[in-house]
């Protein structure tokens, strides 16, 4: 019951640091836009501060949520494909970060690298889309705890999917997932 409660913990502040990650994303990005027409320098200079900061609290948050998945399959095993889940995302996520910037090497005039950059992109985004299903996989499977967690666990698979296609929209609904598994963890937290 102990690795329950600490999973559980775990996940509430995963989902919670993941959430504001998001939030600080969406404001850089606007924040970038205003100040692009605006031209404002220092205004683009803060919205990569914003982007830096969101990055670090979502790696804060993805490894919390890896610790939850751990805690959760000491409990039971069948939770342990969200541990699996977790390391992958994390791992796309890096991907994802170190093809941008060779993509980016590319643009700005090593053209040789620009063509590895998008393929370790492509790469990157299917990691994140297995890792995201299976960690809503065991978000579906700790419906037992509390129902809610079904639903987070649908949303979190589609919004994976969902990212290969429309990325605004799967990233809403991976967004909408971890509000859900945030109240589904501290509804079951004080039930225990």
């Amino acid at each position: 019951m102990e690795r329950l409660q600490e999973g559980l913990e775990y996940l509430k502040k995963g989902s919670y640091l993941t959430l504001i990650s998001f939030g600080l994303l969406v404001a850089a990005f606007f924040m970038f836009i205003v100040m692009t027409f605006g031209g404002v320098v220092s205004g683009i200079v803060l919205s990569v501060l914003l982007v830096f900061i969101s990055f670090v609290v979502g790696l804060i948050g993805f490894i919390r949520l890896y610790q939850a998945a751990g805690k959760l399959a000491e409990e039971d095993s069948r939770y342990g494909v969200g541990k699996i889940g977790m390391i992958i995302q994390i791992i796309g996520l890096a991907l994802l970060v170190f093809g941008f910037v060779l993509a980016a090497v590319g643009l700005s005039g090593a053209i040789i690298f620009f063509g590895p950059g998008l393929i370790v992109i492509f790469v990157a985004f299917l990691a994140i889309l297995a890792g995201g299903v299976l960690f809503g996989l065991m978000l579906l499977r700790m419906e037992e705890i509390n129902a809610d967690f079904k639903i987070a666990g649908v949303l979190y698979m589609v919004g994976a999917v969902a990212n290969l296609f429309l990325s605004g929209l799967g990233t809403l609904l991976i967004a909408i997932s971890l509000l859900l598994t945030y109240r589904a963890s501290s509804k079951a937290l004080s039930e225990l």
